[in-house]
């Protein structure tokens, strides 16, 4: 059975309703409760295979999950280009480097993109999990030209506003600019299938 989210108060979803002003993105309910096809059962499934997870380890409220997909209102099935994960605090490292293993174990969607007051981050979900030190660590799946850190007036820069406009994410561009950390043989799918 699917996770039926509750409610979500999407005034509370800042980040997402400033990338819908600036980016052109899908408003932050189309993000996080899409009303009909595919993009609601993926998201239902984002929400109950990542975002509840995350929400035992960051708290109920702290963080909301939802997908980027290309029609919201399509009936054909469509999988998802981004899983995303907005938190309403700054996201510690090992915070993202969990959420980046629950999407990369997800297998629904290239792209992982984390939003929190600070930054914008984009992660490659073809990029498995590595350990640093023993540590879960995201660092090799991290898109450094397609993530930015918030200037005072919570701007994002130039690199992020170019990566990861609609029309970008839509078209594949974030993924062909950014070839090398898209392996096919990185997917979860792929690793698993090989056990």
């Amino acid at each position: 059975m699917l996770y039926a989210p509750e409610a979500v108060v999407f005034e509370e979803a800042p980040g997402l309703a400033m990338l819908e002003r600036e980016l052109d993105w899908p408003s932050p309910r189309d993000v996080l409760q899409p009303r009909e096809g595919s993009a609601r059962m993926f998201a239902l499934l984002a929400e109950e295979k990542i975002g509840v997870a995350l929400k035992r380890m960051c708290g109920e409220g702290e963080v909301k999950v939802g997908i980027l997909s290309g029609d919201v209102s399509t009936p054909d099935t469509e999988a998802p280009f981004a899983i995303v994960c907005e938190f309403r605090f700054r996201a510690s490292p090992e915070i993202q480097a969990a959420a980046h293993r629950l999407a990369w174990n997800f297998c629904r969607a290239p792209v992982l993109i984390t939003i929190d007051p600070q930054a914008v981050d984009v992660w490659s979900c073809f990029v498995p999990p590595g350990l640093l030190m023993g540590q879960a660590d995201p660092t090799p799946a991290h898109i450094e030209a397609a993530s930015s850190r918030r200037g005072p007036d919570g701007s994002l820069g130039k690199k992020a506003l170019s990566s990861l406009r609609w029309l970008s994410l839509v078209s594949g561009k974030l993924i062909a600019d950014n070839a090398t950390l898209f392996p096919p043989e990185g997917r979860a799918t792929r690793r698993f299938s090989k056990i």
